[in-house]
């Protein structure tokens, strides 16, 4: 809810309704000040499959918004040489992680996908390489027009909003007597 994508979306639809930025911020402050709301937020996230992807080097570009949400898992990229990922359909009542030296060729394939359709000013690379053959991929070309088109732009900042909502409100996951808005949470309060 920090990024770039939600905060743009957020202030704009809080001005369309005239309310003022910094009343936008007091609300949010309390909103991440509540036990309740983030109980619903971390829930899911929590009791997922931990995997961290571990190189020996830098292998993973930094993009502009690192903590990528799909439908069935959470990326987020930690350093160039760890990435985090939540496998959210996999249920861990526990203190479980693990820890994968060397990332298969499939899962850092969805990593690219993923920093690309995230990505909304820039990726740090490093190896020129490495950017080159990004630049090249269908994704970033893609991605890259959509950007230059500010009517386009605005629909992948709403599309980015809506998979941090997704996350937010429990990434789907969560029962009708689990409500992750203030009110009641976790322990029935």
């Amino acid at each position: 809810m920090r990024s770039y994508e939600f905060m743009t979306v957020a202030v704009d639809r809080m001005n369309s309704v005239a309310v003022d930025k910094w009343e936008y911020f007091w609300l949010l402050k309390n909103l991440w000040s509540n036990p309740n709301f983030l109980d619903g937020v971390a829930i899911v996230p929590m009791l997922g499959e931990w995997t961290f992807w571990r190189m020996p080097r830098r292998a993973f570009p930094l993009c502009d918004s690192p903590v990528m949400i799909g439908p069935e898992s959470l990326m987020a990229l930690l350093s160039p040489r760890l990435l985090l990922e939540i496998d959210l359909n996999i249920r861990c009542d526990g203190h479980f992680w693990q820890v994968r030296d060397e990332v298969p060729r499939h899962k850092y394939a969805e990593f690219r996908r993923r920093s690309i359709a995230n990505v909304f000013k820039e990726i740090i690379f490093h190896d020129a390489s490495v950017l080159e053959d990004w630049k090249a991929s269908d994704e970033c070309t893609e991605r890259i027009a959509k950007l230059r088109d500010p009517s386009l732009t605005k629909k992948c900042l709403n599309e980015a909003v809506e998979r941090i909502m997704f996350g937010v409100k429990g990434f789907g996951r969560l029962t009708g007597e689990f409500q992750p808005w203030p009110g009641k949470g976790v322990n029935g309060t």
